[in-house]
């Protein structure tokens, strides 16, 4: 710094470095600046470009190092070649990158010359010129250079020029790759060209050369080469004249590429092509290509035989030509929704052939796409249904009649499968229509296997086979019984079955009422007769018994045995009155009564041993009267034996008291077939009734209590009551968790 304050405070050095450098500090363009610098690198003086080149002002730039503008990695090439300035004393030139004081940095050139001041000091002045537009330049021109050499490799292209007027010819590496020889190896001339063609192609070649030279035509041209290693290829080059202002031919550019595999490929899918045809028309069914526009590619001989027309007629026509204008509208809408949707469709279509017959087919359309993935046409295969048309006329017909019916109706194949079920099938069974045509027999049915379904086919083709049973399964898992009539039946010359089935459930449970009808009648026949030849015994025993405990000393032996006769007499006797309540009928006359007031009767009459056995009784009824025609005290002892029930269920189950130690009744008004009735339902979580008996508990003399706590009437009365008051008792259990006893009776018409 003391040299710079030392250079400027001598006059002499001022003025001669402003007449000797003042044009040449200001005289640059933007791009230029000029700085003058001491043997020490120091900036002694600068120009305005080259302040503004690193982005200070020029009094900043003073006193510092001009290396401290160039970037780290150039930092010697700079420091060098300023060196060589003062160490030579001949001027010097060098590239490098410059920093701008934002940290932006760019390519300059720099150009150094020795200068000496008035008083004799080796000073060096530099011109700095932004060169960055320039290698920017340079390095795409030598990028796309490099890229376009790339592409010529991969596309398999070689390319040529030639100046007619210079008389120089190019050749690119590729071509000479292209043709199997070095870089160099032979001149790049039209004549060494030639050697390498075919010599079968060479007067073609030649010809259509000339064409182009005499401006009739640009030269495009498939022909064969023989490489240096004597290989045969086929070559495709193209070329074009470039004209001088007076019209002269003044260049010619071309290129050739290897078609050899584009040329192998051609032969194979030409072959493809025959093998696919060849395909295409053995196949019976009409087949076609068509393009996006719904225009004929290809059909097949099936589809020029239904229509009388050549295959290759139809080729780029529309169904128009063939079908009319109505029905090809529709066939291109069809067309149209296939491509949009992108997906197979199957259509049911008529067209009417050749000999006017009309005919139904049925045509599966699949869109077919490009490399790109964009739809590029339709395939379409198309199969004569007339037959199946006609069965299925036939099975409408069929389906009218049958839909109707209470009784389900299928049409089965001899493979067991079903083939039609009608709506009655499809309710009793659970099943939609389209869900039966998926299923054989076996499926619906726990009796019969496919083998036992292909014997009866055969039979019933041969002989009428009686109605016979089964047992049938719903899609829910759940089975019932029933009848079904089978026969044969024909349709266009196909054997089937026909079935029709009835459910047999509530005949079943018809006959079961009227065998237990009959039964309990047996029943109080039987009990008349034994009640009236065992009354009167067991009463004199009793009495007897009395007597002789009258006499006997209380509490003792014989006492105690009198009085147990007593007891055993009182039972048989009661036994004895409950049988009779089958055989008599009870005098008293039925009445309009609420059932509500007899369940709370009834409730009153037991309630004082509920609640010692902490019991809790949760009853749900409704606040207005429930009216029945019945007899109150008849109802009443039914309601009196399931509470009774109930209670030793619970007390079994909670010896003491506990939560769920509950009897919950509740009583409700429902609709059963446009009828109103009455549902009493009575709830315990007590010990519940094994699955085994659950069907027997109601059975006279049935009891599962042990000893003497019961005499296994109490339901079965019961039931009987209840069924003469028009109603009906079930009974709904699972053994361990709760039982329920429904009672359901007629509410009483207003």
């Amino acid at each position: 710094m003391a040299e710079v304050n030392q250079y400027h405070n001598k006059g002499g050095f001022k003025q001669t470095l402003q007449e000797t450098s003042s044009a040449y500090l200001h005289s640059s363009t933007t791009s230029s600046g000029k700085f003058i610098f001491d043997s020490n690198g120091i900036i002694i003086d600068i120009g305005s470009q080259g302040a503004e080149l690193v982005g200070c002002h020029e009094e900043n730039l003073l006193g510092h190092p001009l290396g401290e503008f160039i970037e780290g990695n150039d930092k010697d090439t700079f420091y060098t070649h300023y060196r060589k300035v003062f160490d030579t004393g001949v001027p010097q030139t060098c590239s490098v990158k410059m920093m701008h004081r934002l940290g932006m940095s760019f390519h300059v050139k720099l150009e150094s010359t020795p200068v000496t001041d008035s008083t004799g000091n080796q000073l060096c002045r530099t011109q700095v010129t932004d060169i960055s537009g320039r290698k920017r330049i340079a390095e795409e021109m030598l990028e796309k250079e490099i890229e376009f050499k790339k592409a010529q490799r991969i596309a398999g292209l070689g390319s040529f020029r030639v100046n007619f007027k210079t008389g120089v010819q190019d050749w690119s590496d590729q071509l000479f790759s292209l043709l199997g020889v070095e870089v160099g190896e032979v001149s790049t001339t039209y004549v060494s060209y030639m050697e390498f063609v075919h010599p079968d192609d060479r007067d073609r070649m030649n010809y259509e050369s000339r064409e182009t030279l005499n401006g009739h035509q640009n030269l495009d041209i498939e022909y064969r080469i023989i490489r240096k290693d004597g290989e045969t290829r086929h070559f495709h080059t193209q070329a074009e004249l470039d004209f001088d202002t007076d019209g002269s031919p003044l260049w010619i550019y071309g290129f050739s590429q290897d078609i050899t595999e584009r040329k192998q490929a051609e032969v194979d899918i030409k072959h493809k092509n025959n093998e696919l045809m060849t395909f295409i028309n053995s196949i019976t069914d009409l087949a076609w290509f068509k393009d996006i526009n719904s225009n004929f590619v290809v059909v097949n001989k099936a589809f020029g035989n239904a229509v009388g027309m050549n295959p290759e007629y139809l080729a780029n026509n529309t169904c128009e030509i063939c079908f009319g204008k109505e029905a090809a509208e529709q066939f291109k809408k069809d067309d149209a929704k296939v491509l949009e949707s992108r997906k197979q469709i199957v259509f049911e279509e008529s067209i009417v052939d050749c000999d006017g017959n009309k005919i139904w087919l049925e045509t599966i359309k699949t869109p077919i796409f490009d490399e790109s993935g964009e739809a590029s046409g339709t395939i379409g295969v198309a199969r004569n249904i007339n037959d199946r048309k006609k069965f299925e006329d036939d099975i409408n017909k069929f389906k009218f009649f049958s839909d109707n019916s209470n009784d389900a109706h299928f049409l089965i194949g001899k493979d067991a499968k079903f083939q039609y079920a009608n709506k009655t099938a499809c309710r009793m069974f659970g099943y939609s229509e389209d869900e039966f045509l998926t299923l054989s027999v076996p499926d619906v049915d726990d009796v019969y296997d496919v083998s036992k379904c292909r014997e009866l086919f055969d039979l019933i083709q041969l002989e009428p086979v009686p109605p016979f049973e089964t047992i049938n399964r719903r899609k829910d898992g759940t089975v019932f019984p029933s009848e079904i009539t089978v026969t044969g039946y024909h349709i266009e010359g196909i054997n089937y079955t026909f079935a029709a089935l009835r459910d047999t459930t509530e005949r079943k449970k018809d006959l079961e009422k009227a065998f237990r009808v009959n039964q309990l009648a047996a029943i109080g026949e039987l009990a008349a007769g034994v009640a009236h030849e065992v009354n009167n015994p067991i009463n004199g025993i009793i009495n007897y018994a009395q007597i002789l405990e009258n006499r006997s000393e209380p509490l003792s032996r014989e006492w105690d045995i009198c009085n147990r006769i007593i007891k055993e007499g009182d039972r048989i006797a009661y036994i004895v009155s409950s049988l009779l309540s089958f055989a008599r009928e009870s005098s008293e006359e039925k009445t309009s009564t609420n059932i509500c007031d007899i369940i709370t009767s009834t409730l009153d009459l037991i309630n004082t041993p509920l609640r010692k056995d902490n019991i809790r009784v949760d009853v749900r009824m409704s606040s207005h009267a429930i009216i029945v025609s019945g007899k109150p005290e008849q109802i009443r002892q039914v309601f009196l034996n399931i509470i009774s029930n109930a209670r030793y269920a619970l007390n079994h189950k909670y010896p003491s008291g506990n939560d769920n130690k509950i009897l919950a009744i509740n009583c409700e008004e429902r609709s059963d077939n446009g009828c109103s009735i009455i549902q009493i339902v009575f709830h315990d979580m007590g010990t519940g009734i094994p699955e085994g008996i659950l069907n027997k508990v109601v059975n006279p003399f049935f009891t599962s209590k042990p000893g003497q706590e019961g005499t296994g009437l109490g339901l079965s009365i019961s039931q009987s009551i209840v069924s003469e008051h028009g109603g009906a008792l079930s009974i709904q259990s699972v053994e361990g968790e709760f039982t329920k006893v429904i009672v359901e009776l007629p509410v009483e018409v207003n």
